[in-house]
C-alpha cells in the first residue's frame, strides 16, 4: 500500500469516527439514537404532508435572536392590562433565562437586565419599568423604545405580547376598576403621540369604586372596550376612531411579532419560547386558572354585556389561537424529545385544524411539559401556589 493510499484510508477512518460522535452528541440531546432518527423522519413526513397550516405564517419559527448577549437585538414586551403580562414578567426578570442574566435587588420591582454590551437585552416593566407610559401599547412603544439610551443605535427590537379571552379579560378588568383600582396615568396614543386632549374619563373623582358591568361597558371612552385590539393596532389615521381598520392594524401586527402567547396556555408558551426562540427558563410556568374572573357567578345578561364590549377582541383573538396552535405544533412535530414522551402525538395533531388542535391542548402540553423539564426547568413549590391562591381570595373579597 502506497503512502497516498494510507493517507486517504486514515483521513476515511478519521471521518467515520467523527460522524459517529456527532451522531452520538446529538442523540444524547435529543433522548436517544432511536428518538432522533424518529424525529428527523417524522420531521420529513410530516412537512411533506397536507398539513393546516396559515399561509402567512410559514416562516415561523424565526431564527433565535443570537445577538441578545452581543446588544444587536432586544426583546420588548406589549403588556396588556389583566392578561398574565405581569406573571411573564416574573418569568423573565425573577426565575431567570439561562444565558441572559437580571440582576434584581430586594426590595426593588425592577431588575437591571445588561447584556455583555452593558445594554438592556429585556424592555419592560419588570426590566426598565413604564418608561414609554403606564402600560404603552405598540404604537406607543414602537415611537419610544428606539430611543431608549441604553440601546445600541440599530438595535433589532423584536415585539411579543399576550392575549386573553377577551370575556375574561374584559370581566377581571371590570373587577379591578370595581376594587378602585384605575391606570388614569395611561395615555391614549394616535399618530404617533398622546392625544390631546384625552378621551374622556367615564367617571367623576378619584375612581370608578363600585361600578355596575352595565355602566362600566356603557361608557363609550371607557378604554377596557376592545383593549386587546386598541393595544396592538398601528394608531394612525381612521385606526385611531376604532372599528374595523383598527383591528386589521392589529392582525398585521400581530403577525409580525416574534411572539404571541395565551393566558389559557401557560406551558405551551413557554414551550414556544425555548424551542422556537431558544430561550431557557429556570423555572415551568404555571397554569393558574382559578383567577378572578373564573370565581363570577355570570349570568346571560352579564356575558352578552361583555361579549358586545369585546366584539374586535373576540375576532382578533380567534387569528392569534390559530397563530399559536400552528406554530406550537409546527415545533412539536419535529421534535425527538416529545416524540419520546407520547410516540403518536406527531400523528394526531398533524391534519387537526384550530378547533382540533385546541381539544387535544392538554396533551400537546403535556409533552411540552416532558420537554421543558428534560432542558432543565423547575416546578412551582408548593409554597407559592398557596400564596397565588391567597392573593386571588383576597381580590375576590374587595370585589364584592
Amino acid at each position: 500500500m502506497t503512502a497516498i493510499s494510507r493517507n486517504r484510508l486514515c483521513l476515511a477512518a478519521f471521518a467515520v469516527v467523527l460522524l459517529a460522535c456527532c451522531f452520538l452528541l446529538l442523540s444524547r440531546r435529543h433522548g436517544g439514537s432511536r428518538h432522533l432518527v424518529a424525529g428527523l423522519f417524522n420531521r420529513h413526513r410530516i412537512s411533506s404532508a397536507n398539513v393546516d397550516t396559515d399561509p402567512d405564517d410559514l416562516d415561523w419559527p424565526p431564527r433565535p435572536p443570537p445577538d441578545l448577549m452581543q446588544g444587536g437585538s432586544a426583546l420588548v414586551l406589549v403588556h396588556i392590562q389583566k392578561t398574565g403580562g405581569s406573571s411573564l414578567n416574573r418569568q423573565f426578570v425573577r426565575a431567570g433565562v439561562r444565558g441572559l442574566p437580571c440582576r434584581c435587588r430586594r426590595g426593588r420591582k425592577r431588575c437591571l437586565c445588561l447584556n455583555s454590551a452593558d445594554t438592556d437585552w429585556l424592555f419592560s416593566r419588570g426590566s426598565v419599568g413604564w418608561r414609554c407610559g403606564l402600560h404603552a401599547s405598540l404604537a406607543a412603544l414602537q415611537a419610544c423604545v428606539p430611543n431608549w439610551r441604553r440601546f445600541r443605535p440599530g438595535v433589532r427590537l423584536h415585539y411579543m405580547t399576550v392575549l386573553r379571552r377577551p370575556v375574561d379579560r374584559f370581566f377581571s378588568e371590570w373587577r379591578h376598576v370595581r376594587r378602585g383600582a384605575t391606570w388614569e396615568a395611561a395615555r391614549r396614543f394616535c399618530d404617533g403621540k398622546p392625544m390631546d386632549p384625552q378621551p374622556e374619563l367615564c367617571y367623576r373623582g378619584d375612581d370608578w369604586h363600585g361600578v355596575g358591568l352595565a355602566e362600566f361597558a356603557g361608557c363609550a371612552t371607557n378604554p377596557a372596550i376592545n383593549r386587546q385590539s386598541r393595544m396592538l393596532a398601528n394608531l394612525t389615521g381612521r385606526e385611531c376612531l376604532g372599528g374595523e381598520e383598527m383591528l386589521a392594524g392589529a392582525l398585521a401586527n400581530l403577525r409580525r411579532m416574534i411572539f404571541v402567547g395565551l393566558t389559557e396556555y401557560q406551558v405551551l408558551n413557554q414551550y414556544q419560547l425555548t424551542r422556537g426562540l431558544g430561550l431557557l427558563f429556570n423555572r415551568l410556568f404555571w397554569q393558574h386558572d382559578e383567577t378572578v374572573a373564573s370565581q363570577l357567578n355570570t349570568s346571560r345578561a352579564d356575558l352578552a354585556i361583555a361579549e358586545s364590549a369585546t366584539s374586535l377582541d373576540a375576532r382578533l383573538y380567534a387569528a392569534a389561537e390559530r397563530l399559536f396552535f400552528h406554530r406550537t405544533r409546527r415545533l412539536l412535530i419535529g421534535d425527538a424529545i416529545a416524540a419520546r414522551a407520547d410516540p403518536g402525538l406527531a400523528a394526531a395533531i398533524a391534519g387537526l385544524d384550530t378547533a382540533g388542535l385546541r381539544a387535544v391542548a392538554p396533551r400537546m402540553a403535556a409533552a411540552a411539559g416532558v420537554v421543558l423539564r428534560r432542558l432543565g426547568a423547575r416546578g412551582v413549590s408548593a409554597a407559592e401556589r398557596r400564596r397565588v391562591r391567597q392573593k386571588v381570595k383576597r381580590k375576590l373579597i374587595q370585589s364584592q
